[in-house]
């Protein structure tokens, strides 16, 4: 049987590696999502940002994120709104949450996207899907309550399971219900951060690949893809999240992280 064990190397985004299509893309997700020091506009950690008495503050959470592919990521989330920022990246979803924007403001490009139809694309699986029908099956176990500071967590284990091979370990995953996020919003985040939905909202995601020791033992590497630091209660101006103007539609996610429009 294989052993489990723990890999200090890292894979693809928080928000999503396409890899079926050879596109790159943060993780929404969730995972969302990452980069070098990716900040959230007009906010001061734990505080709550003055604004003109015309902008409504609109309470919410203000998550200090890590994602494998870019680093440092800030996720700004209200029961009406989702923003997550990395590098030149901007992540925006909002009611009736059935579609993403994802812009890149180094190149002044935006890409628009039916998010059940990109969350397709997403898979953070070692094993393809194809070979799960053809060998065995897969599912969803709930392991044990976990918090982050004074949220509840649950974590959970989706594994694949065969009728004459050992059980072996696919994607581990915490969500949270503590904060009471429209279910579509959650189900939003799930599908960016290629995980099964109905479960929460996700704040951390651990990938197992199945790699080989120099003496030939099998073993399953730990990476790292989405991980929540911190969560700080904020008062969130509604300029916090206006989606960037001026800026130009390109035909798919390859088109806008090449970061050049098209031209």
């Amino acid at each position: 049987m294989k052993q489990v064990g723990r890999d200090t190397a890292v894979s693809s985004p928080i928000f999503a590696v396409l890899a079926a299509k050879g596109i790159a893309l943060l993780t929404l997700i969730l995972t969302l999502a990452c980069s070098s020091h990716a900040r959230a506009e007009a906010q001061g950690e734990g505080q709550s940002p003055k604004s003109p008495n015309n902008i409504k503050n609109t309470k919410g959470l203000l998550m200090k994120q890590f994602s494998a592919r870019y680093g440092s990521v800030t996720t700004m989330v209200t029961d009406k709104n989702f923003r997550m920022d990395a590098a030149e990246i901007r992540v925006f979803i909002k009611p009736p949450f059935k579609t993403v924007a994802v812009y890149n403001t180094s190149s002044k490009t935006v890409y628009h996207s039916d998010i059940a139809a990109l969350g397709k694309d997403i898979d953070w699986h070692d094993f393809k899907p194809d070979e799960i029908k053809a060998h065995g099956a897969e599912r969803t176990v709930a392991k044990n309550d976990d918090h982050l500071q004074e949220y509840a967590m649950k974590r959970y284990l989706i594994e694949h399971y065969y009728p004459s091979r050992p059980t072996l370990p696919s994607l581990e995953f915490w969500t949270t219900r503590d904060k009471d996020f429209p279910h579509e919003l959650d189900r939003a985040c799930c599908l960016l951060s290629g995980l099964p939905v109905g479960y929460g909202f996700p704040l951390k995601v651990y990938q197992y690949r199945s790699r080989t020791k120099r003496d030939g033992t099998p073993y399953f590497a730990h990476y790292r893809v989405l991980d929540t630091s911190k969560i700080i209660p904020q008062d969130f101006p509604d300029t916090t999240f206006a989606e960037p103007a001026g800026c130009k539609p390109v035909k798919d996610l390859m088109e806008l992280m090449v970061g050049d429009g098209g031209n």
